[in-house]
């Protein structure tokens, strides 16, 4: 082989190099005159190519197979035909120039000398071989010298045959020489096996660091010279010592028999043993189970003794298991024979765990990726697929095996929207270019691949980067939202239209309103609006139920959307109330179109269940011209001219002006509304005290009276600062603001009687007003039990006044409330009796404490007769059915004298005591 050649050897071939072309270029320099040129040339190229053929023969890489031969001073086969060869060339070349040229020119030149040259390059470029000389020097010679012989060129021979004894005499002397190259080989070589051995020891040392080690560290021993052998390995020994001691991974070494020889001490850190405590103990006791050894033993046996990356479970001296991955491999003696095996083992416990993290983790992906309903799709950096979902397979048509290293674009076919045949561009400039999300902007479609069906889709992407931040590829998101986009439809439709009849609702009414105060306030054009209220409308619902008044609305709406162009806009604005707007209609032509509309209602007869029913429609008429007004202000007079529709006797068409009285009344009371709520938020209201005396003072000795509301006003003096309840109740009541007042007074008043202050603690009896829209909400019965057992008042103190209205409106829910009080403790007042359309029916049906005269009644008793019978009347019956009563606005002495004749119990007004304040 190439490495076996002696550096000796190689420098011998390049003299022999040197001197055969020191020879040609003597030839040349003084043959030049002799030999035409051009020959000189071609002897010169055909002398340096045999000589070049010999060089090559001569070296290590020619001498293969069955031709080589030994190599050394024997020579090869080849190497010796070449050595011939070029005898035969350096002798037949001067025969045939004097036999061509006719002149004596090897006597005149310097071939004999080349020829020793060249002789003397053979044999230092074979490493001094005699034969290889002897090869090349008989037929160098002794062809011109057969050639001078003939033509009896006596000095040509002797110059030849000078040159061959020359070359004898160079051979025989050379004899002891090669002998002693011989031996030098030999020794040589022997060396070169001890290196050999050595390095592969070397070697075998090093490439057990190299498994051991994470980092693959190279320990490099280098064995420059024969004397330093020993030592080099017995100091890598000691260094491969201290790498088994320093390094992590565990390094064992197991006897034939099976017993732990040799051991690292990493193994502490690893099983938990120290070195001297595992040395000995059979190598299968360090296994988690007896199959894993097996497993092992087996594995190690299979594989020819050489095993890697061997994952088995090992056990701590604690117990518990941990993975290890083991390289081992049989030792061997200086026979060949099995003396046991060694190896690195290396925990990977947290490496194992990792990896069944991940792959759980990479299935949980999978498993998510394949149950979502979002197609998702990865592309690399050039865009190509990478990855597809079943969902985007289903979506797109492609398969995965199909669509993978296509382009993006081919996969997901996208049109817009709104016209199908426009391409729509993915944002992957900004994914893979700029490294940011981004969503697909404007409405999509996506065409399967087939073209057989297509979902309109949202689409969201962005980049995706390694752990050095740089982006590697993208990955999309999109969904189908075909129906969401149909059901969106249905809920803009739906938000905008009344369910019931199919009209427009009060949002997007309210919307076409704008727009026409818009185009009024540019001088466009004159619009009308209408606000209607059906009357009567509440006995269909409660003599028939829901559905007959649903049918009635739908009824409705046809009549009035046929009475109406197709540019005038109808509304239901809610419940009965329905909205008109006229665009571009005067007011004068906007009154007879109401008017014609609430005559179409009033000609309408519905008919449900054999039952005929006439309703009509109060309408309130409103402008919209050019003068600044704003929604709000609008549909506040058009509901304010519809209420005064109603006042005035229902079934009428009122045309709000700006001097209208009664619309700046409705105002007002639309200016308390907002007064009221803001006072109930930020506590403006305060409570008097008015004391109830018993007309007969053994009636009873602690006191009893009647908490009024009042209103503050953030303006005035101290006088004006109170507000009468005349002033704010009506639009309380209009507006249904009641329950939120009685609900602010209730708290108060329970909260004051709980602290039993000193103007607290003698009340033996508290009146509290309850409003007609309280005592019908059951949610406020609740509320007052739930405040009692919140304050803890006894609820025998309380009484509360109902009136009349109260009952009338509905008896059934006014008897469940009032039953359910008293059934705790508390006691009622009919309030205002007597001032309405009462009948002692109600009496006997509902159950209360007190009645309270009402004041018209009480002011002229003293002196009319026809009050005196009245108050008798009453009070008479009040006591038949175990009642007491109680006279309102008792002003002066002769009235209490009055009532003391009549036998009326209780007395209220400004003759007993004039409220005071209560908390």
């Amino acid at each position: 082989m190439a490495s076996e050649v002696p550096n000796t050897r190689k420098g011998f071939l390049l003299l022999e190099t040197g001197l055969h072309l020191l020879a040609i270029a003597l030839v040349y320099t003084i043959q030049s005159s002799v030999i035409p040129l051009q020959d000189l040339y071609k002897l010169t190229g055909f002398l340096t190519a045999v000589s070049a053929l010999r060089v090559l023969s001569a070296m290590p890489e020619s001498n293969k197979g069955a031709i080589s031969g030994a190599y050394g001073h024997q020579g090869g086969i080849l190497e010796y035909l070449c050595a011939v060869l070029l005898g035969l060339v350096w002798g037949a070349v001067p025969t045939a120039l004097e036999y061509t040229l006719g002149a004596n020119i090897s006597t005149q030149s310097i071939f004999p000398l080349a020829v020793i040259a060249v002789g003397l390059g053979v044999f230092t470029g074979s490493a001094l071989n005699t034969r290889l000389l002897m090869a090349f020097a008989f037929p160098a010679c002794l062809l011109p010298i057969a050639w001078h012989a003939q033509l009896q060129q006596i000095p040509a021979v002797t110059s030849w045959s000078l040159a061959l004894l020359a070359l004898l005499a160079v051979a025989q002397a050379s004899r002891g020489i090669e002998a002693l190259i011989e031996r030098f080989l030999q020794i040589s070589r022997g060396n070169t096996d001890l290196v050999k051995n050595l390095a592969q020891t070397r070697d075998e040392a090093l490439a057990a660091q190299a498994e051991a080690e994470t980092a693959n560290q190279a320990l490099q021993l280098e064995i420059a010279e024969r004397e330093k052998a020993e030592q080099k390995i017995i100091a890598s020994e000691r260094e491969l010592s201290r790498i088994l001691d320093d390094m992590m991974d565990t390094y064992f070494q197991v006897a034939a028999d099976g017993k732990i020889a040799r051991v690292s001490p990493s193994v502490e850190i690893m099983l938990g043993y120290e070195v001297d405590d595992i040395k000995g103990r059979p190598w299968n006791d360090l296994f988690a189970t007896r199959q894993a050894a097996d497993s092992f033993r087996n594995r190690l046996e299979s594989a020819f003794g050489v095993i890697q990356n061997h994952e088995v479970r090992l056990l701590h001296r604690d117990g518990r298991e941990i993975w290890v991955s083991i390289n081992a491999h049989y030792r061997q003696d200086a026979r060949g024979n099995t003396e046991g095996f060694e190896g690195v083992a290396r925990d990977t416990t947290e490496a194992r765990l990792a990896k069944d993290n991940l792959f759980r983790e990479k299935e949980l992906w999978q498993v998510t990726l394949e149950s979502i309903a979002d197609g998702v799709i990865t592309t690399d950096l050039a865009g190509h697929v990478s990855y597809l979902n079943s969902v985007a397979e289903h979506m797109t048509g492609w398969s995965i095996d199909e669509a993978r290293k296509q382009p993006l674009k081919d996969v997901m076919q996208l049109g817009n929207e709104a016209d199908p045949g426009e391409p729509v561009e993915l944002p992957m400039e900004e994914w893979l270019e700029k490294g940011k999300k981004a969503d697909l902007q404007e409405p999509a479609i996506l065409f399967r691949r087939d073209r057989a069906s297509e979902s309109a889709i949202e689409l969201s992407g962005a980049p995706i980067k390694n752990l050095n931040a740089e982006v590697i590829g993208s990955v999309m998101v999109f969904h189908d939202v075909t129906k969401l986009r149909a059901l969106a439809m249905q809920l803009a439709y739906q938000a905008t239209h009344d369910a019931l009849t199919g009209l427009i609702n009060r949002v997007e009414f309210d919307t076409r309103v704008e727009q026409a105060i818009h185009s009024a306030n540019r001088g466009e054009k004159q619009h009308a609006m209408f606000y209607m209220d059906l009357d009567q409308f509440k006995v269909v619902n409660d003599t028939c139920g829901h559905p007959a008044g649903d049918e009635l609305l739908k009824q409705i709406s046809g009549q009035l959307r046929s009475a109406l162009r197709e540019s005038d806009l109808l509304a239901r604005l809610g419940g009965d109330e329905f909205g008109v707007l006229l665009v571009g209609c005067p007011l004068t032509i906007a009154e007879g179109i109401a008017d014609k509309l609430r005559q179409l209602v009033e000609d309408f007869r519905f008919v449900w269940e054999e039952n005929l029913f006439r309703i009509g429609v109060s309408i309130g008429v409103v402008p919209i011209n050019s003068t600044e007004t704003d929604l709000t202000e609008l549909m506040r007079a058009a509901d304010s001219a519809c209420y005064v529709a109603k006042e005035n006797g229902r079934n009428q068409v009122h045309v709000s002006r700006p001097d209208d009285a009664k619309i700046a009344e409705q105002h007002g009371q639309m200016q308390w509304m907002q007064r009221i709520q803001r006072a109930v938020e930020e506590d403006e209201f305060t409570l008097h005290f008015q004391p109830i005396k018993a007309i007969e003072g053994s009636l009873e000795e602690r006191v009893h009276g009647e908490v009024l509301l009042r209103m503050v006003d953030d303006k005035g003096t101290d006088a004006e600062r109170i507000i009468a309840p005349l002033a704010f109740l009506p639009a309380a009541e209009r507006y249904h603001l009641m329950p939120i007042i009685d609900r602010w007074v209730l708290k108060k008043t329970l909260h004051h009687l709980a602290n039993n202050t000193a103007t607290t603690r003698h009340i033996a009896t508290c009146s509290i007003n309850l409003s007609g829209q309280s005592v019908s909400d059951l949610k406020m019965l609740n509320f007052i039990t739930e405040l009692i057992t919140e304050t803890d008042v006894d609820p025998r103190r309380l009484c509360f006044e109902i009136t009349e209205s109260a009952v009338i409106a509905n008896m059934d829910i006014a008897g469940q409330f009032v039953n359910r009080l008293r059934s705790i403790g508390c006691r009622f007042a009919l309030d205002d009796f007597g001032s309405g359309l009462s009948t002692f029916d109600y009496l006997k049906r509902l159950q209360v404490d007190y009645v309270k005269l009402d004041g018209v009644l009480v002011r002229d008793v003293a002196t009319n007769r026809v009050s005196q019978a009245m108050v008798h009347a009453i009070n008479y019956v009040v006591h038949v059915m175990g009642m007491k009563s109680i006279a309102e606005y008792v002003e002066s002495d002769e009235i209490t004298e009055a009532l003391r004749k009549l036998s009326v119990d209780y007395a209220q007004g400004y003759a007993i005591g004039k409220p005071e304040p209560f908390c």
